[in-house]
């Protein structure tokens, strides 16, 4: 008998079925059954399940005889498994390699119930952490916090003892089912425990149930009858109702200003009389109450002479933003305002994540240098960089789920008065800052390479906030290919009818691989997100792995890269990378992390970033880029060959 069983219900997901069963199939977890509840899909879901099956003997497909709705998918994969543990996940998202492990050694460790863990939110190509924001660990102040978000209801990123859900009642409606279920699961549970730490990767797909527009008035009756079957839940287990609010008056209210914004609500005359059985609190108010001060200490005064709006017009931000300052919440409800939000909101939240990371510094692990080879984080920083947003990103890149073995801030000579005092706190916890000749951006590389020419560098910039688990995936993907260079962004090079790269803005931006190429540097049919098939051009600024020996002789030359290129040190990596092709064994040199880090990375400092544009504007408003390139491609004939391999445009 398996100590898991992972029950997926599965509805029209053939789009997406794929990288949700890889991921389970690739964890480090192996004691698990995965039970594939096919609910009458009319696309080629069931066919996916059943060649899985072919290929897996932990994988069992149930196929519904008529489509019975997610909630009775789970119950009837639930009833068909025989695991001390369930881990419910949902079809079109997917799992961290090692998120059973974690979740099943917390379990078993701190003997719970329930294990919560974190989550990775993306939506619309931008992605984010879902922290869970528990008040206590009592039950009541669980069901407090799922009923408040501020403890995610997902059923997904919970493992649950196989007791518990004997004695829930699955709902018959899909709606809300994560309430029902997991408020069950709460008040028939003795211990919770929690782990802090991103392990499933939840996508926001328009097309789900929940988010569909399609049978709309079927959806806010079915959520309406789910929250009574919640109330009468709860009413059974406590007689004091009272114990819930403001959370459950809150709750409903905001239900009902949801419901009032659908055009079909005036068809339901019956829906008010669950939210008129509590108090009418009013919506807008509730986030006001501490959130107002906590914003206040967050936003400086003069915020908003910065986004040029009225006094009136911010008092209406203000009184609208979240509590926590939920990033997707917040651009929902900035996007009704007519301003420039999204320079707002990247503003608001990097001053909050700089007080976050700058409490973090204390709490650092020291670094454990290891055997050699090693795998080192370099940087560079300038100016009033060093204090501005340096330090915030190198917490970030301390604050790591899998650490570096060592992490190196590479400074000019000229910058050594420059330095702040927070630095001695980070030198302390294992930071080196090596003082070096001025190489402009080229500094952040090739010192590094000069001085540990038998180890793994990974490049960083000093201006971006790193998720906890950047290092881990770029780790993770040189594993499975370790004589390749490993980035998490890039963008995809177009030639024109004579193979000459046609200027750099119109290239594809940030291009997303969904499968390895590996013999050309042309890459293969559907390996972009992109209809027109072509060449990878890392970007450096979300980080990039380079094995040792990857680069032609000539990469260190100052004098030649300073001549040719001494504005765009992406261009001359790239080059010494692609005419170094033989260390390749002929194949492409880069790999590009599968939805990774792309465009999901926040700035420390816009402000900042606006301040020291004047690269940027060289490179791509007046056409430095092209220029450079140009003379790179002049200098090395050689890359035109590999430019042939790249279908022209046109």
């Amino acid at each position: 008998m398996p100590e898991i069983s992972i029950i997926i219900p599965i509805y029209n997901v053939e789009r997406y079925l794929h990288q949700c069963l890889d991921s389970i199939l690739a964890q480090t977890f192996v004691d698990f059954e995965c039970i594939l509840v096919d609910d009458c899909s009319s696309d080629s879901s069931s066919e996916i399940c059943d060649e899985y099956a072919g290929k897996d003997e932990r994988i069992k497909v149930i196929h519904n005889r008529v489509n019975i709705g997610s909630s009775l998918s789970r119950k009837n994969g639930f009833e068909n498994s025989s695991g001390a543990y369930i881990q419910f996940i949902d079809s079109d998202d997917w799992i961290e390699i090692d998120m059973v492990e974690k979740m099943y050694s917390a379990a078993i460790s701190g003997n719970y119930d329930i294990t919560i863990c974190d989550c990775f939110y993306e939506k619309n190509g931008f992605k984010e952490v879902i922290e869970q924001k528990f008040s206590g660990f009592d039950k009541i102040s669980i069901i407090k916090d799922i009923i408040s978000f501020r403890v995610r209801t997902y059923l997904c990123n919970k493992l649950v003892r196989r007791d518990l859900l004997l004695m829930v009642e699955f709902p018959e409606y899909s709606r809300s089912e994560d309430y029902v279920i997991t408020i069950q699961n709460v008040c028939n549970s003795k211990r919770i425990g929690y782990v802090n730490v991103p392990l499933y990767n939840y996508r926001y797909n328009a097309n789900s149930l929940s988010n569909s527009t399609k049978n709309k008035v079927k959806g806010i009756i079915e959520e309406n009858r789910n929250w009574y079957k919640i109330i009468n839940i709860l009413k059974e287990k406590y007689e004091d109702m009272k114990i819930f609010e403001p959370e459950l008056s809150i709750r409903l209210n905001w239900l009902k200003e949801t419901y009032r914004s659908e055009n079909d609500l005036k068809k339901l005359k019956k829906l008010n009389e669950l939210f008129e059985l509590y108090p009418k609190t009013n919506f807008y108010r509730w986030k006001i109450l501490k959130d107002i001060r906590l914003i206040k200490k967050i936003i400086p005064q003069r915020i908003s002479k910065f986004i040029k709006v009225r006094k009136s017009s911010m008092n209406h931000i203000i009184k609208r933003l979240l509590k926590n300052i939920l990033p997707v919440r917040l651009i929902l409800i900035l996007g009704h305002i007519q301003i420039n939000f999204k320079n707002l909101y990247i503003n608001i939240y990097a001053i909050y994540k700089k007080r976050q990371i700058a409490n973090l510094i204390t709490t650092l692990k020291p670094l454990t240098k290891k055997k050699s080879p090693q795998y080192i984080v370099s940087l560079t920083s300038y100016g009033e960089r060093l204090t501005i947003t340096a330090p915030y990103a190198i917490v970030t890149l301390f604050d790591q789920t899998i650490k570096p073995d060592r992490i190196i801030l590479w400074v000019a000579n000229e910058d050594k008065e420059n330095i702040p005092k927070i630095m001695d706190k980070l030198i302390e916890k294992g930071l080196e800052v090596n003082f070096c000749d001025d190489t402009k951006s080229y500094t952040k590389l090739v010192p590094a390479i000069e001085n540990f020419p038998e180890d793994y560098i990974i490049t960083a910039d000093d201006d971006i906030f790193y998720p906890r688990d950047w290092f881990e995936r770029l780790i993770m993907e040189h594993k499975q290919s370790p004589k390749k260079i490993i980035c998490h962004r890039a963008h995809g090079i177009k030639v024109d009818k004579n193979y000459a790269p046609v200027p750099y803005f119109k290239w594809d931006y940030c291009i997303e691989p969904k499968i390895y190429f590996d013999e050309t540097f042309l890459s293969q049919e559907n390996s972009i997100s992109y209809p027109q098939l072509e060449s990878v051009f890392p970007t450096g600024c979300a980080g990039i792995l380079y094995p040792p020996g990857c680069f032609h002789s000539d990469f260190t030359n100052r004098e030649l890269f300073m001549k040719l290129a001494p504005y765009a040190d992406d261009i001359w990596f790239w080059a010494m990378a692609v005419i170094n092709i033989n260390y390749f064994e002929g194949g492409s040199p880069y790999v590009v992390i599968k939805n990774g880090y792309s465009r999901m990375l926040l700035l420390i400092s816009l402000k900042q970033e606006k301040n020291d544009d004047t690269l940027l504007s060289y490179n791509v408003a007046q056409n430095g880029n092209d220029k450079q390139l140009k003379a790179v491609i002049e200098y090395y004939p050689q890359i035109k060959t590999i430019l042939r391999k790249i279908v022209p445009i046109g």
